[in-house]
């Protein structure tokens, strides 16, 4: 290359960044684009609207689009994507997934690297790759860190994570409440597909109800099994300081929803009755189903039971008022494990 070039700008949605500025000469790549992190559903919404925009703005017959899974990818291969000319239209959309994921030869790496620096201004590259830390191609890395764009998406935490969820819920016009929004932030632990799963489900009911309402913790079909089974296992151990830390409070109804599940399942398992069609009962999916039966065959029915109406009776006293909420739950925690 020589002087300097000027890169197509993209503004696309939530995703807003700034390609047309002056490239320097020495500048090695051309339209070439990163996106990395840990959160697949963030990456694939970011592909996503660059894709619909490439299309509606460069290729409405979307013959210019393809899509290389780039771990273990021989150079050749892609540098044929690569310099494939735009068929009637003067750009080309080309997405290698995972070329840093496995480990690649150092000759390799070497061609792999004039091919990608040699990438034609008539395509547009977008390299897509999990967090830093599993990269195995630090050169090829490095190299695709210096592009035209780079964007790194992680799961978000904490406040951010609360944010994205009611940003979400506003997407599908639905009102939750902190009950609701706490257990869809405990929930995180399973991706944000899974929560953009829970929030479609919450929408297609709430217009079956009253859409001024909020909805509540109670209209969630789950909690994540593992905060249920980490507090009972924490009661059961007797060990009153991880209960605590294992407790929310706002999730305390769906926590006593899980409970009754689970002793619905170790009671039907102790009558020696088909687990598949409680199962069927419960509208329980069948992974969900097995790790609720597994773990009630570590407990006793009669221990699980006496959780249960301890968790029943807390949330009437709390709804109540009967008293300081710490207290309640400590003293209903202490019965347990004493």
């Amino acid at each position: 290359m020589s002087g300097s070039r000027i890169l197509d700008g993209f503004a696309i949605g939530t995703f807003s960044f700034q390609l047309g500025k002056k490239v320097p000469a020495h500048y090695d790549l051309t339209m070439t684009i990163l996106l990395f992190g840990n959160e697949p559903y963030l990456l694939e919404e970011h592909l996503r609207e660059m894709r619909e925009k490439f299309f509606r703005e460069h290729d409405p017959s979307k013959l210019n689009y393809s899509k290389v899974d780039g771990a273990g990818a021989l150079p050749e291969v892609l540098e044929r994507e690569f310099n494939s000319p735009p068929f009637l239209a003067k750009r080309r959309m080309v997405v290698v997934l995972g070329l840093l994921s496995k480990k690649i030869a150092e000759e390799t790496e070497e061609v792999l690297a004039k091919v990608i620096k040699k990438i034609p201004e008539s395509t547009i590259a977008i390299f897509m790759e999990g967090e830093k830390t599993s990269w195995k191609a630090a050169g090829l890395g490095k190299i695709l860190s210096k592009g035209d764009y780079a964007k790194e998406h992680n799961a978000p935490k904490g406040a951010a994570l609360e944010a994205w969820i009611m940003n979400m819920a506003a997407k599908y016009t639905l009102a939750i409440d902190r009950s609701a929004r706490a257990l869809l932030v405990a929930s995180a632990i399973h991706g944000l597909h899974f929560l953009v799963n829970e929030i479609k489900k919450l929408a297609a009911a709430a217009r079956h109800k009253d859409a001024k309402k909020s909805v509540t913790a109670d209209a969630l079909t789950v909690i994540p099994e593992t905060t249920a089974f980490a507090f009972v296992d924490a009661l059961l151990a007797r060990n009153a300081k991880r209960a605590f830390e294992q407790f929310d409070m706002e999730a305390l109804p769906l926590l006593a929803k899980q409970v009754g599940t689970i002793i619905k399942i170790k009671d039907w398992d102790e009558r020696n009755k088909p687990a598949a069609e409680l199962g069927k009962l419960l509208k329980l999916h069948p992974y969900v189903f097995l790790k609720n039966s597994q773990f009630a065959r570590n407990y006793s029915l009669d221990a699980l039971k006496k959780i249960h109406s301890g968790l029943l009776d807390l949330d009437v006293k709390l709804k109540r008022g009967a008293g300081s909420p710490n207290v309640l739950v400590s003293r209903f925690i202490t019965s347990v494990t004493r």
